[in-house]
């Protein structure tokens, strides 16, 4: 902060590093400090995924295309591989070091939760030590990219519509006044703070698409569809779309968080904000859902509740996303930091 207790920064590095330490921290117990470089490795290793990913999503639709172009599919299975390895080391510690009983955080959980059933239980369950692995890999890997991307682009919006960050303030120092900061027990109090999040997730559409799903049987889909999709088919749930759809959102292209509120803006229209698919849906929607919820909610309003947000000086800003089918990113900006 400078004299005037203000601070200029770009939240993209420093959100990744912030969220990927709480990350860290439900899942294994490990705080570090945000230059330590395991949690640099991380982000960095992240950035060059999604990059991959990027690169290879045809592989995804059309999976004959990793054998004319296997540079891609090396570089993803390697970037894969590193970042297993670094995550590997606190899974392997754990094991190391479980007691009976442990549920401190995540991991140990699933342990725990692991040993307490029977062998016949536990298999029907797949709750094998290879698949809470992968549960913790997807965990980390998912809650870290989707959550700082999505803060990031919460802040834009808010910088890009002053008024109504100015309202949202206003309406956490009506409800929260100025003597404490916002907890999770205000969740349902903020109704437009919680209107303008659920709208910065339509209206961006930060996951696009779902994670690449298969079918494990030959499966017709109804509804009026009367669609044949053969066992093993890669599929994706187009959530753009669905967010985009005009005959469930009036003016789609338009931002405008009161769509997710009562006729008299007093309430969350909560049957609105189940409407979004954000998370995916079903069984296989996204793991890490309400721990996201509750992250977005927790630094967006705390952030703002302490400071205000503007552009800095000659900066032209856009609501044009970049990035993949995986995660749209908000284009790299600059935020002006000032204590309220």
């Amino acid at each position: 902060m400078n004299n005037n207790n203000a601070a200029v920064i770009d939240p993209s590095k420093l959100l990744k590093l912030s969220v990927s330490n709480i990350m860290a921290s439900l899942l294994f117990q490990v705080r570090h400090e945000l230059d330590h470089e395991e949690l640099k490795s991380i982000v960095n290793n992240s950035d060059l995924f999604i990059d991959a990913i990027s690169g290879s999503n045809m592989i995804d639709f059309m999976p004959w295309l990793g054998v004319i172009f296997p540079g891609k599919m090396k570089s993803f299975t390697e970037l894969a591989t590193k970042f297993r390895d670094i995550l590997g080391v606190h899974v392997k510690n754990h094991h190391d070091n479980y007691q009976h009983g442990l549920d401190s955080d995540i991991l140990y959980y699933l342990m725990t939760l692991s040993e307490g059933i029977d062998p016949k239980q536990r298999q029907e369950l797949r709750l094998t030590d290879e698949r809470i692995r992968s549960v913790v890999y997807d965990f980390f890997g998912a809650g870290f990219e989707t959550v700082a991307s999505t803060l990031m682009w919460a802040f834009l919006y808010a910088i890009y519509f002053p008024d109504l960050q100015k309202r949202m303030q206003e309406e956490m120092d009506d409800v929260i006044g100025r003597d404490r900061l916002p907890s999770l027990a205000d969740r349902g109090r903020l109704p437009l703070t919680e209107a303008f999040l659920a709208e910065v997730s339509r209206h961006s559409s930060v996951v696009p698409t779902t994670l690449p799903h298969s079918t494990v049987r030959d499966t017709i889909l109804e509804g009026g569809y009367n669609l044949y999709i053969p066992k093993d088919t890669v599929v994706f749930v187009n959530l753009y779309s669905i967010h985009c759809d005009p005959e469930e959102w009036s003016e789609p292209g338009k931002f405008d968080p009161k769509r997710f509120l009562s006729p008299d803006g007093q309430k969350l229209d909560n049957d609105k904000v189940d409407s979004l698919m954000r998370f995916g849906v079903g069984r296989r929607r996204c793991i890490g859902s309400e721990v996201a919820q509750m992250e977005l909610f927790l630094y967006f309003t705390v952030i703002l509740h302490q400071c205000s947000l503007r552009s800095t000086e000659g900066q032209k800003l856009t609501l044009k996303g970049e990035g993949s089918l995986l995660v749209v990113r908000p284009p790299k900006y600059d935020m002006e930091m000032v204590l309220r």
